[in-house]
């Protein structure tokens, strides 16, 4: 691979790296926005904890919660209004009521807590398995390069402070150009560059 490749490369991360970032921050911000108008951070939270171990008491979800169990009980009957949970009498004592997530509350947690597992998928459609399975092995190779080049890097500025781009010098030159994810050339003078980055 020639330098030139590589820095190409290493520009394609960075902006990969970069969308990465944003889109998980658009996509969480407009999924909780629509779960947010019936749900509030402290249903989500409760309902977080039944997705991890179903079937609670309100005693035990009071004690995960540390508030107290009026409050929790306020929670539990928002949630039991709007169908996300049900609450059953225990069978072993009737006097224990246990809590359960239902189908609509399994699949809010999943938009509302959990948005990056189904976001990824998404980002990814476009490749196959084969293709998946191989990034992540390449990633790995360069992951492992990246982190030999840091430690022989750290090991000369153990005791010293690294001045502003030493990692990466040709960044802070005039008339710095990066490439985008399709390869092609872009950016200008320093300034314009860090712009970019924001």
């Amino acid at each position: 691979m020639n330098d030139n490749l590589s820095d190409t490369l290493l520009q394609q991360i960075r902006s990969c790296t970069n969308l990465v970032h944003r889109l998980i921050h658009s996509e969480h911000h407009m999924k909780a926005q629509d779960a947010r108008h019936t749900v509030g951070r402290a249903q989500g939270i409760v309902l977080k904890i039944l997705a991890e171990k179903d079937g609670l008491t309100q005693t035990e979800i009071t004690e995960k919660l540390d508030i107290r169990p009026s409050s929790l009980g306020e929670l539990v009957v928002k949630l039991e209004k709007n169908g996300y949970v049900e609450r059953r009498q225990n069978e072993n004592d009737k006097r224990v009521i246990n809590v359960f997530l239902t189908e609509k509350g399994r699949e809010l947690e999943k938009e509302f807590i959990n948005p990056r597992q189904k976001a990824a998928e998404s980002w990814c459609a476009g490749l196959s398995e084969e293709d998946k399975t191989q990034l992540s092995e390449l990633l790995n190779k360069l992951i492992l390069s990246m982190e030999d080049v840091l430690s022989k890097n750290e090991e000369g500025f153990s005791e010293r402070e690294m001045p502003f781009g030493a990692g990466f010098p040709d960044m802070d030159s005039e008339g710095f150009s990066h490439h985008d994810l399709m390869g092609r050339r872009r950016g200008g003078p320093r300034g314009e560059w860090r712009n970019g980055f924001r």
